[in-house]
């Protein structure tokens, strides 16, 4: 059955054509400073910071707030310039009703100077606190809260916040909002108030409001105000804070880096009973965490605990507890050691969990947060992005049999670890194609049925094969020997013509050879040597080739030439130093792009990364590419027009970052281009090595963000699309 790829969700807005802009299929997780994140709707919100973003006139913002919802990131809250500096950490976030809620020990959050505690405005795109702004504590905030019907719950380190006036109340290291005003959680006619250690956690459940600090655990009755010390405090050989609280089957359950309470042993997680506190293990007191700080996530089922604990049931830093033992949750392929000083676990609609490590990650390297649904146990990435090896990258895109086909040197493809070196995506989802091949692939083209990818290959399903290899769907299969070598696959015609050694090629130096699906032939009439080979393209129907060549008779030399009949023949010539990497065509021209400067023999002007040629004359296109690496590594055409990219800042002068159109005047940016998130990245350029035009525009290469998309390495333009009704 022919698969069908679904690239666009169209919706009737009303006459005209759809809003050309940059599609969020393909969000990657930005950066990896997340520290700390909660449920929300469909995924979660997440916070940390910075988030650096280039804005329209390429200046950097400052973000703090990121959501992740069906399957895309999508980023707010502007931070401020001074949320770069050190020490400015989030260190918990809630919903408080529609809105996010951190705290932390950041200072000058924004505009409006917030410190340690903020809220974002959804609505109105701005922060605020709920208790008026600039009134919140004078401390670092370590939890946030939400009773989920009235009150915002903060605790930390601080000792006051200020009223609607201004004047300091006197709120010890815990304190509540309504949204209108702050509420000091005082008993005793006012002679106790707060705790007396700063707070690492506060929750509320069955109508009272826990909150741990030190080495102890207290609650608050908020209908007749008093604080009570649940059960006795924690006791070790040394000073330990507990780390997080929760309520799991009538019990409370807390978490941290003790060993006992008293003569109890209690490794690292200890349980009471609600109705008469009386601290006790979760098992015989053999087994338990034992070291590390832990967070954990209660569910109806399971309490889950994270962390960096010696051994727990053969865990490897998440396990959970049942009720009655513990069981280790398969933490493959996520690596090993889950810091608990960097991780932190969350449920999702009941069925998921995830979890959040400031660090790598196995198989999910660049994901700081990765999901798990119970009932499948497969780990899933949070983007759909493609993940390259070191050094490694997408060089190749195609379309076969409706699906999208990526390329290169590429370890992990959206969820899908297994993808090695290619994968297809469906419309939906990455899949890796048969068992993966061993080995980099640099080109990939579409065959008499079959698609067929070239490069430095090994194997493929498991089976040794040359460098061409061909997958008709179902299995692969290796045209020739196993001994064949290939790279830059090009069909055209009826036949597949690539650069290497293969069956009649066997014994020719650095051919240029083609195969008609039964037998390989030389295609090297007047070339007695390839030197390199950069590109295959086509002009008037026959195959054009850029590379150094060395045609009979003369010098090697940087050109670009064409199959004429069975002999080759220079069309383009360079100076010394001008290399061609991208070849297209339209019905009147041959688009050429690469790194060369000014050294077009022939050309009227200077020529600076691409440049065309009628068939008789060179012709300049503006003043070509600039900034970056000055280098075009991909031609293409969509919706009828000239595209190209690599890892260029400027085209013509004009901000384009990586990738550009041409209208037939001038060129033109597609929305922000794209972008590499990061202070390390030269001038926030990304890369684009490779388009694919369908319906809409496929580009990967090396990159974070398309547009305001947040996208590792691929990412898809949606085009002006309109339908014959006027309705799109």
């Amino acid at each position: 059955m022919r698969r069908i790829l679904l690239v666009t969700v169209l919706v009737m807005v009303g006459a005209g054509a759809a809003r050309a802009d940059w599609l969020g299929t393909f969000g990657a997780t930005p950066e990896t400073n997340i520290t700390a994140f909660a449920p929300y709707q469909q995924g979660f919100v997440a916070a940390g910071l910075p988030v650096q973003v280039l804005n329209e006139s390429g200046q950097l913002e400052y973000h703090a707030i990121r959501y992740w919802e069906n399957g895309v990131w999508r980023t707010e809250a502007d931070a401020g310039p001074a949320s770069i500096l050190g020490g400015n950490q989030v260190f918990d976030i809630v919903m408080y009703r529609n809105d996010p809620c951190i705290g932390g020990s950041f200072t000058n959050l924004g505009p409006d100077n917030f410190n340690y505690f903020a809220c974002w405005s959804t609505s109105g795109q701005n922060w605020y606190q709920p208790g008026g702004n600039g009134n919140g504590p004078n401390l670092p905030v370590n939890s946030v809260w939400f009773d989920g019907s009235i009150y915002l719950y903060i605790g930390g380190e601080f000792f006051e916040v200020q009223d609607d006036q201004g004047m300091p109340l006197t709120a010890n290291r815990v304190v509540r909002t309504d949204g209108a005003a702050w509420e000091v959680l005082t008993a005793d006619g006012g002679n106790t108030n707060g705790v007396p250690a700063p707070v690492n956690a506060v929750k509320t459940f069955n109508g009272f409001v826990w909150v741990i600090y030190g080495n102890a655990m207290a609650r608050f009755n908020p209908t007749n105000p008093d604080w009570t010390l649940f059960g006795s405090a924690f006791f070790d050989a040394l000073p330990r804070n507990l780390a997080d609280v929760e309520f799991f089957d009538n019990e409370v359950v807390v978490s941290g880096p003790f060993n006992d309470m008293g003569s109890t042993m209690a490794p690292g997680v200890a349980t009471s009973v609600l109705s008469a506190p009386n601290w006790m293990t979760l098992d015989d007191g053999s087994q338990g965490p034992q070291t590390g700080l832990f967070k954990m996530m209660a569910n109806s089922s399971y309490v889950y605990v994270v962390g960096d604990w010696p051994d727990l049931a053969g865990a490897d830093g998440l396990a959970r507890w049942t009720g009655s033992v513990w069981e280790a949750v398969d933490t493959t392929p996520l690596g090993t050691g889950l810091s608990s000083t960097f991780s932190d676990v969350i449920d999702l609609s009941g069925s998921d969990i995830c979890i959040r490590h400031g660090g790598f990650l196995g198989d999910f390297s660049s994901r700081t947060v990765v999901c798990k649904t119970e009932s499948s146990g497969v780990w899933k990435g949070t983007n759909q992005g493609l993940e390259p090896r070191a050094g490694g990258g997408v060089t190749a895109l195609a379309e076969y049999d409706g699906e999208v086909y990526a390329a290169g040197s590429i370890i992990t493809a959206g969820t899908d670890a297994t993808a090695a070196n290619l994968a297809s995506w469906n419309g939906s989802r990455w899949s890796a194609v048969g068992d993966g091949v061993d080995g980099a692939i640099d080109s990939l083209a579409v065959f008499q049925g079959e698609l067929y990818a070239a490069g430095q290959i090994d194997a493929a399903g498991g089976r040794a094969t040359g460098d061409l290899i061909a997958w008709n769907g179902t299995q692969w299969r290796s045209p020739g020997s196993t001994g064949t070598t290939a790279s830059r696959a090009y069909a055209l015609n009826d036949k597949l013509y690539f650069f290497g050694q293969a069956g009649a090629c066997d014994n020719v130096l650095r051919p240029i050879c083609s195969w008609d699906g039964s037998s390989f032939e030389q295609v090297t009439g007047g070339l007695p040597e390839v030197v390199v080979l950069y590109a295959f393209g086509e002009f008037n129907g026959q195959l054009v080739a850029a590379g150094n060549f060395r045609f009979e008779g003369n010098a090697r030399q940087d050109l670009i030439a064409i199959l004429n009949v069975d002999r080759w023949e220079p069309l383009v010539s360079f100076n010394t130093g001008g290399r061609v990497y991208a070849l297209g065509s339209d019905d009147t021209h041959l688009y050429f792009g690469g790194n060369f400067t000014s050294n077009v023999i022939g050309a009227p002007s200077a020529l600076n990364g691409i440049g065309r040629f009628d068939g008789s004359q060179i012709e300049a296109l503006g003043t070509g590419v600039s900034g970056g690496t000055d280098q075009v590594d991909a031609i293409s055409f969509f919706e009828g027009q000239p595209v190209i990219a690599g890892g260029f800042e400027f085209v013509n002068g004009v901000l384009t970052r990586g990738i550009a159109r041409w209208n037939g005047t001038t060129w033109e940016p597609f929305g922000r281009g794209l972008q590499v998130a990061g202070s390390q990245a030269t001038n926030y350029v990304g890369q684009g090595t490779a388009l694919l035009p369908m319906q809409n525009l496929y580009v990967a290469g090396r990159f974070d963000r398309t547009g305001d998309q947040w996208a590792e390495n691929i990412g898809i333009y949606q085009g002006d699309v309109v339908f014959a009704n006027g309705f799109e």
